[in-house]
């Protein structure tokens, strides 16, 4: 998992309710490029997740890569129906995530009804870490930024879920603990990637998660 710290690279939203931290775009392609997932490689065959798509930050270069890699490999974009799949807590994260997903196969040139399609099967409403969405090793990448907030801000009846799901989740904790946690459950076997950004690699949780 590769790691990066630097201040400048997010921009906090006034939303910090939902603790969405928007990604620069450079650190998305970055991250997105270490992980491997790359134009040259058939990203249509490959099941890539994002678990908390808030924007679409990661979500919007993904599918811009997705659709350059059927370029690159002579598929119809239509064969990208499991390639992704992305979640949100919010309501209006998940319509506006379906949006911009519409837009770009639009753009690449898909039908609109068909593009609509792609969107509801990729983007969905859950709060991912509690439940089981694959089994484990289903996914070739997770990828994304989690979402910051402190436990103690959360409902009780929802901390104490994040805590029953998530081991990690102990004492003072941040609700990304279980986004870091559960997503690579999802990318279990050697080849797979897992790559997120994290503010505070040396925070009290950082050890139970490694």
């Amino acid at each position: 998992m590769d790691v990066l710290t630097d201040a400048d690279t997010a921009v906090r939203a006034p939303r910090d309710e939902l603790g969405e931290v928007f990604t620069r775009r450079w650190v998305v392609e970055l991250i997105l490029d270490l992980a491997g997932y790359v134009p040259e490689r058939d990203l249509a065959a490959a099941v890539a997740v994002e678990p908390a798509v808030g924007e679409g930050a990661f979500l919007g270069p993904m599918i811009d890569r997705l659709v350059a890699s059927c370029a690159v490999h002579g598929r119809p974009l239509a064969d990208c129906q499991s390639s992704l799949a992305a979640f949100d807590v919010a309501d209006t994260n998940v319509e506006r995530a379906r949006k911009l997903a519409v837009t770009r196969r639009v753009d690449a040139g898909l039908e609109v009804d068909t593009a609509g399609s792609l969107a509801e099967h990729w983007v969905h409403t859950s709060d991912f870490p509690l439940h089981d969405h694959f089994e484990p090793g289903t996914a070739d990448f997770v990828l994304g930024n989690p979402p910051y907030v402190r436990l103690e801000d959360v409902p009780s009846h929802l901390s104490a879920a994040y805590r029953a799901a998530c081991s990690t989740m102990r004492g003072r904790s941040d609700l990304c603990v279980g986004f870091i946690e559960r997503g690579p459950r999802y990318a279990l076997e050697r080849e797979h990637k897992y790559g997120c950004r994290m503010a505070s690699p040396g925070c009290p949780w950082g050890e139970q998660v490694r």
